[in-house]
């Protein structure tokens, strides 16, 4: 099984989807808001549940889906997470589905684009890890990269400057 893939879109699309970033604040671990800034540091915000670019990550997200063999069943998606990573952020080793919570669905597909360009940041690299595999893909400007979200995953502290990415979660019936 291939537990990522990854496309590019221009990074003019990123660019021309101008997401509000004035009411981000600091990122929870869980659903019940739980703060820990050893764990996760970082601002995120939310994209209208409707905005355009939803449709492109989930699209690809089902793509992926399709074409890997994840046989995940999909029956919709959340909004668009808008996250910030300034010097020293980063988001510890996780996965995003939460399997015993009481929420009627689970996250199936996590989708991330990269809106940074390489050249705005230094450190914050997306590192998966699945059983004995490790993985570090390269991520520029434009970068689509989606993933079953019960893989273990996290974000590198970033060293210079700031990184912005955009998260789509794919969610469908409780696992079983």
């Amino acid at each position: 099984m291939n537990i990522y893939r990854t496309t590019r879109i221009p990074p003019i699309v990123c660019d021309s989807a101008e997401f509000d970033r004035t009411d981000m604040e600091q990122g929870a671990l869980d659903s019940d808001l739980h703060l820990n800034s050893d764990d996760r540091n970082c601002l995120v915000g939310f994209a209208e549940q409707d905005h355009w670019f939803a449709g492109i990550m989930a699209n690809f997200g089902m793509l992926c889906n399709t074409q890997e063999g994840w046989g995940l069943v999909i029956g919709g998606y959340e909004p668009i997470q808008l996250a910030s990573y300034n010097v020293l952020d980063h988001f510890n080793w996780h996965i995003d589905t939460l399997l015993l919570s009481n929420a009627p669905l689970d996250r199936k597909i996590t989708v991330i684009c990269m809106l940074s360009d390489p050249e705005e940041f230094d450190g914050g690299e997306l590192e998966l890890r699945f059983k004995s595999e490790l993985c570090q893909p390269v991520l520029k400007k434009g970068t689509l990269i989606a993933f079953p979200s019960f893989i273990s995953h996290r974000v590198a502290p970033v060293m210079q400057g700031v990184r912005h990415t955009a998260t789509l979660w794919l969610t469908g019936p409780k696992f079983r």
